[in-house]
C-alpha cells in the first residue's frame, strides 16, 4: 500500500541514527508520527488501513525509536515515548474490543487480533509485500487469499520479550481495555515482569517435594500409564484441590494400547459416538467401602426408590465434618460418593441399554444428588463438588462421558446465581495447561 510504504519508509529515514543530527529533533520526528499522524490515523478513524496501522506500530523501527531500542531518542524523556506508545496499542485495543466482547468474530477481526491468514492467491505471485497490507483487504480478504502476519497478539508478544517494562508500567491502563472474556490477551499482559528481575523458582522453595513427586509420576506417566489410569482415584483423593497441574497430570493417563482422537479436529457433537466413551474404565477399588454406611444405606435406598426426599434435604449435613472454613467437608466421602453414583447411574443406563446423553442422564435419582448438592452447598463445598466431577474426566471412557454430561446439564439448565459464579471461578482454575485430553472440551465451547 503506498501510504504505507511512504510513512514507514520515511520514519525509518528520519529516526536511524547515522550521523545526520536529527537527534536534536528527534522529539519532534517522534510526536509528528506518533502522537499526529498514528493517532489521527487510528483504526477506530480509518478501519480500512487498520492493517497497515498495526504493521506500522509493530515495525521493528517503530518499536525501537518509541522504546529507546535503537538509541535514536537517547536524549528524549522515556516517559513520553512510552506513554506514546501505550496510546496507541490503546487505541487498537478499542477498536477490537466491541467485537472481541462478542463470542463469533468476523474474520477480519480474528485474524488482526490472533491469527495468521495463510492463503494462497498472490503469495505465489511475487506480489505478497504489495498487497499486503492494501486498503481493500479489510473489506474483501474474505473472498481474497492473501497471508497476514501482523496481528495484535504478536506485537505484544514482542514487547513482552524486549520491552516488558512497558506492560509492567502501564498495566491498568492496558488491561481496563481489554474486555473481561480475553484471558489469553489480559494473562499474557499479567505475565511481565521486568528484565532485570529474576523470578524465584517455586519449586526451589518450599515445594521440593511436589517437584521430586512430578518428576516420579511423569516417568509412571510415561512408562506404566496403566497404574495412573486403574489407582487415579486414591492418588487424587491425596493431592490437594490446589494442586492444578498436580492432578492434571495424573488424570491425563490413558492405556498405552489407546489412540486418542484429536479433539480439536472433532465436530463435538461427534464426541458422543467416540466408541472408547461406552467403555467403563478398569477399577480395583471398591468405592462403597470408602463411604460409611451412614450416608451409604440411605444413598442406595434413595437411588433404587427416588422416594425419600428428606435424605436429599440432609445430605449437605451429612458430609460436613466442622465449622472451620477450609476443612468443613470430608473430600474424601464426597469424592467417593461422586463417582459411586456415577458408577451406578452408568450400570444402569447400561442395564436399559441406553446411550449416554444428556437427555438419558437427565431427572434422574442420579442427577438428583448432584442438582441438590450444587444448590444446597456453601462455597466451599460446591468447588469440592466440581472438583470431585472434574477429577473423573480423563481419557475416552464412560465415566469422562457421564460427567461430562453432568456438568454440561447442571450449569446450561442453572440459572442459580450462586452456582454460575461458582462454576466461573472452578473453570478459571482448571482450565490451564496440562488440563487432560478431551476434558470438557465440548463444555467450553457451550
Amino acid at each position: 500500500m503506498p501510504y504505507h510504504r511512504i510513512l514507514i519508509t520515511l520514519f525509518i529515514e528520519l529516526t536511524t541514527p547515522d550521523g545526520s543530527n536529527l537527534e536534536s529533533i528527534a522529539w519532534s520526528i517522534i510526536e509528528a508520527f506518533g502522537q499526529n499522524a498514528l493517532f489521527l490515523l487510528q483504526p477506530r478513524r480509518c478501519p480500512a488501513f487498520a492493517y497497515a496501522w498495526l504493521d506500522f506500530v509493530g515495525h521493528r523501527a517503530v518499536i525501537g525509536a518509541l522504546l529507546g531500542g535503537n538509541g535514536f531518542a537517547e536524549n528524549v524523556d522515556p516517559m513520553k515515548t512510552s506513554a506514546m506508545y501505550t496510546q496507541l496499542l490503546i487505541c487498537h485495543l478499542k477498536f477490537l474490543a466491541p467485537f472481541l466482547r462478542n463470542i463469533h468474530l468476523p474474520k477480519s477481526i480474528a485474524v488482526l487480533y490472533k491469527g495468521t491468514l495463510s492463503l494462497k492467491i498472490y503469495k505465489s505471485t511475487g506480489l505478497i509485500d504489495e498487497v499486503k497490507m492494501s486498503a481493500f483487504v479489510l473489506n474483501r480478504f474474505c473472498s481474497s487469499q492473501i497471508f497476514f502476519e501482523i496481528t495484535l497478539l504478536r506485537v505484544l508478544l514482542v514487547i513482552l520479550h524486549d520491552f516488558p517494562e512497558l506492560l509492567c508500567e502501564y498495566h491498568y491502563v492496558i488491561i481496563d481495555t481489554i474486555p473481561p472474556n480475553c484471558v489469553q490477551l489480559r494473562n499474557l499482559v499479567l505475565s511481565a515482569y521486568p528484565r532485570n528481575m529474576r523470578l524465584p523458582d517455586p519449586f526451589a522453595l518450599n515445594f521440593k517435594v511436589c517437584c521430586d513427586s512430578f518428576r516420579v509420576l511423569l516417568v509412571i506417566l510415561h512408562d506404566f500409564p496403566e497404574l495412573l489410569c486403574e489407582y487415579h482415584y486414591v492418588i487424587i483423593d491425596t493431592i490437594p484441590p490446589n494442586c492444578v497441574q498436580l492432578r492434571n497430570l495424573v488424570l491425563s493417563a490413558y492405556p498405552r494400547n489407546m489412540r486418542l482422537p484429536d479433539p480439536f479436529a472433532l465436530n463435538f457433537k461427534q464426541v458422543d459416538s467416540i466408541p472408547e466413551m461406552a467403555i467403563e474404565p478398569k477399577s480395583n477399588l471398591n468405592m462403597a467401602s470408602i463411604i460409611p454406611d451412614s450416608i451409604r444405606l440411605p444413598l442406595d435406598a434413595y437411588l433404587r426408590t427416588r422416594s425419600a426426599v428428606d435424605f436429599l434435604s440432609a445430605l449437605p449435613g451429612m458430609l460436613q465434618i466442622s465449622d472451620n472454613p477450609g476443612s468443613k467437608y470430608n473430600s474424601t466421602v464426597m469424592n467417593a460418593m461422586v463417582l459411586y453414583v456415577g458408577m451406578k447411574a452408568i450400570e444402569s443406563l447400561h442395564e436399559r441399554r441406553q446411550r449416554i446423553s444428556i437427555c438419558t442422564i437427565a431427572h434422574t435419582a442420579f442427577m438428583d444428588i448432584f442438582q441438590n448438592l450444587a444448590v444446597q452447598l456453601c462455597t466451599e463445598g460446591r468447588y469440592l463438588l466440581f472438583n470431585a466431577i472434574a477429577n473423573q474426566l480423563r481419557y475416552p471412557n464412560a465415566h469422562t462421558h457421564y460427567f461430562s454430561c453432568v456438568f454440561l446439564f447442571l450449569f446450561l439448565n442453572s440459572d442459580h446465581d450462586a452456582i454460575q459464579v461458582n462454576f466461573y471461578n472452578f473453570r478459571k482454575t482448571i482450565d490451564r495447561k496440562g488440563t487432560p485430553n478431551l476434558r470438557l472440551a465440548r463444555f467450553f465451547t457451550q
